[in-house]
């Protein structure tokens, strides 16, 4: 596989190295002859010599790794993502491979001994030695190689840093010097002097003056790096002490109540979840779980916060390591042979460690199967918890799933259910006629007509966390002061030039900004229209409640938490008191630890979008509000126009995690939905209207031509193919959109039809199987992916 756009393609073995034909090098770097140049790839497969036709095949140049990057099941999972996405090969490669596919490599050519350079075309001159590769025409090259007159050589060149190094020997030096020297000599080096004065517990002048006397050197090396950011975890405490009771056992024959040990029989099985309680509650079962799986484990999380807190409390159960999108390159290389080498037994990873190359790969864990951070925006679109799936498959391993929330495609396993914590929540419901006193928690406020965007009752809570001294956070669900800026006599409101979406208002810097393609402008200073200068703001963003919350609480210190604007948290985090204004970003912080008071200021904004999963999304959140502090209960208010959404109700009755997304999935059998079906959403664009029409109507007659020609090839499996239709954002960045969603039965099913698309010359045809979104819209809160 090479990481192009590309299907995997077939080498031969390198010329006279008769060894790689009887072990053929699957799994590692090579380089191969491309086109009229070189690129790099990975070894996927050992194909029959006789069913390549390989009197027509080339030679690979080099294998340029000592051992496979990559496991057999690894390489499984590439094909198996690439055959569900509909991706090249070179693109899943690409998505999915965390090292370097293009290492700096040492190149080097000759013509064979006995050819004569004076009977070969112009340019040949000067190959009778070992030149570098770059030197010479790529043509001539390739000339070469076809007639079979160029030896080739390729390494790759290990990176080199510079290095503090000890000196032998006996100096006359300061006790702190002395300390630092022996730390020193202890560790063998270090890359920076800051870095020996933080271990050493030192100043940086310390390890200077090693230097200037000569008790240390710089020297310029070759070294593998140390991963000094990332220490062995203490043993967890969680693995200590009796299990917390399961509140339900799926899968499980018999009238007898859940106990621990059904529990666990159960979370033995091929694909299993764990669900509900607090994070604490979980990791306690995790631990035990882990501590009795005699093979590796490979533990991935949507994001870095997770993954790093997944190692520091569970990484010390056994050998561990992490690897995400923080780690440089070098770090990532120096973790992937350590798990290669079979030195580490737990692998904490984004997607970035998918395709870690554990040798005995028993378990797979996936942390929050259900979120949005798990999916690929471009390339191949894989959705990450369907390439884990894929993974266990191949290596034969466990799958298991955990999280505050199951997906709604997840309860089809069976699974383990904790209680849930338990939920104080508020709901304030804009539609009601008056505003209700809240009930058992805030007595004796009288009922009035609502405020905006604070209700009377997130006024009386907020009040009162700045009064008692406590913590709250306020989540909004935009950045930004407003979604929507509006003429207030014509109603003119002003759009990106490039995309359907009007123009968010950042009133502080006083520019209006398209937060999909970045478009901005200043405020306009008078409506074009009718020249008013009355403008009226909709959709309240975190500058907007910021601004609110400071008028209403003057002196009581107010945050803000988001992509424009991040204040400093230190003091908060350390349990000062105050609020902190934020997108639903800050969910990926420990929470704070005086916390009393969560609110969502519009909580329809995460409801409201034309996706058949947004309630699962919004019911997801809402679980992930009230176990965000490991101990306490705080507050939630939801402020809502839909204040009797079902989310909401399960809520209010403290419902098991499980019940409502047992409600969707009933609603999905009925419309024969995931996980009863497989879908794609297939996305046809250009830069006007028309032609987007003209290429989503020929689009679907291809679909549709697909069947006619061949209706038995699947016997009677039924396709659905829905559209086109303009996208519910009809143009973006310059583009129109339309969509045509297609249902199939099974994956198998869903990719015959759909096999026609990758051959497909209509121009911007995407095909997204699997999809997660409707819109293509950048999501305001969306999670940092690693």
């Amino acid at each position: 596989m090479i990481g192009l756009p590309v299907e995997a393609y077939d080498y031969l073995p390198p010329h006279g190295q008769p060894e790689f034909s009887v072990a053929p090098p699957v799994g590692r770097r090579v380089l191969v002859p491309w086109q009229n140049g070189a690129r790099v790839g990975i070894v996927a497969a050992e194909t029959p010599a006789a069913s390549t036709g390989s009197l027509n095949l080339r030679e690979v140049i080099a294998v340029l790794d000592d051992a496979p990057l990559l496991t057999f099941d690894g390489l499984e999972t590439l094909r198996a993502v690439a055959a569900r996405t509909l991706a090249p090969a070179g693109i899943v490669l690409t998505d999915l491979f965390p090292l370097t596919l293009e290492p700096p490599i040492q190149h080097r050519v000759r013509l064979v001994a006995g050819a004569d350079p004076t009977r070969l075309p112009p340019g040949v001159m000067g190959l009778e030695d070992w030149v570098d590769a770059a030197t010479v025409n790529p043509s001539i090259l390739d000339f070469l190689r076809q007639l079979g007159l160029l030896n080739e050589e390729a390494r790759v060149i290990p990176a080199r840093r510079e290095v503090l190094r000890p000196t032998d020997g006996s100096f006359s030096l300061t006790p702190k010097q002395a300390g630092a020297l022996d730390e020193l000599r202890r560790a063998g080096f270090t890359v920076s002097a800051a870095d020996l004065a933080r271990r050493a517990n030192v100043s940086a002048a310390i390890v200077t003056a090693l230097v200037k006397v000569g008790a240390a050197f710089w020297s310029l090396e070759a070294i593998a790096p140390r991963l000094a950011n990332l220490p062995a975890p203490d043993p967890p405490p969680v693995a200590r002490g009796p299990l917390p009771a399961p509140a339900a056992v799926d899968g499980e024959a018999g009238p007898l109540p859940a106990d621990v040990h059904q529990a666990l029989r159960q979370l033995r099985a091929p694909v299993a979840r764990l669900h509900g309680g607090r994070p604490a509650e979980r990791e306690q079962w995790l631990a035990r779980v882990l501590a009795e799986e005699p093979g590796g484990v490979l533990y991935l999380a949507p994001d870095r916060a997770g993954a790093r807190r997944a190692h520091r409390v569970l990484g010390g159960l056994a050998p561990s390591t992490l690897i995400d999108g923080q780690l440089s390159a070098r770090e990532r290389e120096a973790a992937w042979a350590e798990i290669a080498a079979g030195r580490v037994r737990l692998v904490f990873a984004t997607l970035t460690g998918l395709l870690a190359p554990i040798p005995d790969l028993g378990l797979v864990i996936v942390e929050d199967e259900g979120s949005d951070a798990y999916k690929l925006r471009g390339g191949s679109r894989v959705f990450l918890p369907d390439a884990a799936r894929a993974r266990a498959e191949a290596a034969g391993a466990r799958l298991l799933l955990v999280g505050v929330t199951p997906a709604v495609e997840s309860l089809t396993w069976p699974g383990v259910t904790l209680a849930p914590p338990r939920a104080r929540v508020h709901v304030v419901d804009y539609l009601a006629r008056e505003e209700t006193a809240l009930q058992n928690s805030l007595p004796g406020v009288p009922a009035r007509r609502e405020n905006w965007p604070l209700s009377g009752d997130l006024r009386h809570a907020v009040r009162q966390v700045a009064e008692r001294g406590r913590q709250g956070v306020l989540i909004a669900p935009r950045r930004g002061y407003s979604a929507v800026l509006r003429c207030q006599e014509c109603g003119w409101t002003p759009y990106c030039p490039n995309c359907d979406v009007p123009l968010r208002l950042h009133q502080a810097q006083r520019v209006m900004e398209c937060h999909q393609c970045g478009y901005h402008h200043s405020l306009p200073e008078s409506c074009p229209k009718c020249a008013s200068r009355e403008f009226v703001a909709r959709g309240p963003g975190t500058e907007w409640i910021e601004g609110e919350l400071k008028r209403f609480l003057p002196g009581f210190p107010v945050h803000r938490f988001d992509r424009d604007h991040r204040d400093d948290l230190a003091g908060f985090m350390n349990g000062e008191p105050g609020i902190v204004v934020a997108t639903t970003a800050i969910l990926g912080l420990e929470a704070p630890p005086n916390l009393a008071l969560i609110a969502l200021s519009f909580a329809d904004t995460f409801v409201n979008h034309p996706d058949f999963r947004a309630a699962e999304r919004y019911h997801s959140l809402l679980r992930n509000l009230v176990q965000w502090h490991p101990t306490r209960a705080p507050l939630i208010v939801i402020q809502t126009f839909a204040g009797g959404h079902p989310v909401l109700a399960s809520l209010e009755r403290n419902e098991p995690v499980c019940a409502y997304p047992r409600q969707e999935l009933a609603a999905r059998r009925r419309l024969g939905y995931p996980p009863f079906s497989s879908m794609a959403l297939v996305q046809v664009t250009a830069r006007s209207l028309t032609d987007a029409e003209r290429g989503a109507n020929d689009t679907v007659a291809i679909l549709r031509d697909r069947v006619s020609r061949d209706p038995d090839a699947l016997g009677d499996e039924p396709l659905a193919v829905l559209g086109p239709a303009p996208s519910p954002i009809p143009r973006q960045k310059g583009l129109y959109a339309y969509h045509i969603l297609v249902r199939a039965p099974s994956d198998t099913s869903l990719g015959y039809r759909l096999f026609p698309l990758r051959q497909s010359r209509l121009g911007r045809v995407r095909v997204d199987v699997n999809p997660r979104e409707f819109t293509d819209l950048v999501e305001e809160n969306a999670p940092q992916q690693a």
